[in-house]
């Protein structure tokens, strides 16, 4: 089962991989739905038939796998509609959607915030309650190959992404380009992998050591200034940020590769 799900979800991402992000975006984000509602078909049709080994296979299934497939479609969902209403609404009204949308992430992380604290924890006492067939299926869905609480599971992943679309979104549009008088000019030039700054700059919003305007600075906050100040096109922050957050050897390269070059200069000095 594992196999299938796993190899299942790499071809997901080489068609996804295939779409062009910096195409119109209503098209991009329309056709990364169809590829995954395709992969989430096949799930459904695999799984009906399937005898699950033990009940830790079966956890696994509701618990890491499915999650996975409907938190993409889920995120690129969200997108999709609010790159239309983008497309229709003038920016006023489409900020109010956007701080809207940001207010109802609170509102259901703050419903949901014992199940997101269960993820981030890795607990695991109430996975039979939660994630076995024993749980209620969630038949809201086209697909009823999930529990509810793989569901709800999906869509805290989800929001984790799309928050930060939001935050850019809104960061862009109270920011446009071309609105100061000097357009900055940049420090130098970033040559390492994108998926290198996208994990520095990550880290560096999560120390919260940087404060624009009184607040810590958020990550599209950082996006914008980076850009500019690095020479480094990151439209496509969010799918490299899932990338480096679906790494299965080394979660950190880029840091773990700084932190033991400083290790290595402080004994140099040092002797």
């Amino acid at each position: 089962m594992e196999a299938f799900m796993q190899a299942l979800r790499s071809r997901m991402q080489e068609e996804l991989n295939k779409l062009d992000p910096k195409a119109v975006s209503v098209h991009y984000f329309s056709d990364c739905v169809k590829i995954i509602r395709a992969a989430i078909m096949e799930i459904k049709q695999f799984i009906r038939g399937y005898r699950f080994k033990d009940q830790d296979e079966e956890i696994k299934y509701y618990k890491e796998l499915t999650p996975f497939f409907l938190s993409n479609r889920l995120y690129y969902s969200a997108v999709y509609d609010m790159e239309v209403e983008k497309a229709r609404l003038r920016q006023t009204p489409f900020c109010f959607l956007l701080e809207a949308e940001l207010a109802q992430i609170d509102r259901y992380y703050e419903k949901y915030r014992w199940l997101y604290e269960y993820r981030i924890k890795n607990e695991k006492i109430s996975d039979s309650v939660l994630f076995t067939r024993n749980a209620i299926l969630n038949e809201a869905l086209d697909e009823s190959c999930f529990t509810t609480y793989s569901y709800e599971l999906a869509k805290i992943m989800s929001y984790e992404r799309y928050r930060q679309y939001i935050e850019q979104e809104l960061y862009k549009q109270k920011h446009p380009p071309g609105t100061s008088p000097e357009e900055k000019k940049p420090f130098g030039k970033w040559v390492a992998s994108k998926s290198a700054v996208v994990e520095l700059m990550e880290c560096i919003q999560l120390s919260e050591a940087i404060e624009i305007d009184g607040h810590k600075a958020s990550l599209a906050e950082l996006v914008e200034q980076v850009e500019g100040l690095l020479d480094v096109d990151l439209k496509d922050f969010n799918n490299l940020d899932y990338a480096n957050r679906s790494r299965k050897k080394d979660l950190t390269p880029f840091m773990n590769s700084m932190m033991e070059k400083y290790k290595d200069r402080a004994i140099r000095l040092n002797k």
